[in-house]
């Protein structure tokens, strides 16, 4: 049996293809920082937007967009993935 980080992600992946969304491998790293520091990060970011880019949160947003828009300018979309940790 895989790594548990390596499942989970394998389990995305089965589960995005089951319902027809394709995970971006461009931005594997980003979603297995993601994974692998979601405990740290939802504690710390709880609520809020966060922008992932090369395993560093660059920013913390209110909202999506905003997070997106701040981000756009200077990182090529495509190369960042933004999350949300609820609250």
């Amino acid at each position: 049996m895989g790594k548990p980080r390596e499942d989970k992600l394998n389990s995305v992946k089965a589960q995005s293809i089951g319902s027809h969304l394709m995970v971006d491998t461009r931005l594997h790293d980003e979603f297995e920082y993601y994974l692998e520091h979601q405990a740290e990060l939802a504690a710390k970011y709880r609520g809020r937007y966060i922008v992932i880019k090369s395993s560093k949160v660059l920013g913390e947003y209110e909202t999506a967009e905003e997070a997106v828009r701040a981000t756009a300018p200077t990182h090529e979309p495509g190369t960042f993935t933004r999350a949300t940790l609820r609250r």
